[in-house]
């Protein structure tokens, strides 16, 4: 499993993790949501959203990512 200091580092690269699981030494799934908001502060897209992270080289990468779309506020 990656470290908690290699865990950190996507974590703050992502902003809005809701959790972070390391599924082998090299890869770690992320799943989060989103909300995105015009610049009056009202709601205009919510998604829950999934990433999964390989680890190549040395270098976190994104080798599948999922948006769907939700009609729910997040808050």
């Amino acid at each position: 499993m990656f470290t908690d200091g290699d865990s950190d580092e996507i974590i703050r690269a992502l902003g809005h993790v809701a959790r972070a699981r390391g599924m082998a030494n090299d890869a770690a799934l992320l799943t989060y949501r989103t909300d995105e908001r015009l610049a009056d502060g009202s709601d205009i897209r919510h998604a829950r959203r999934c990433s999964l992270w390989l680890r190549v080289d040395g270098r976190w990468q994104v080798r599948y990512h999922q948006a769907t779309p939700t009609t729910e506020n997040h808050g």
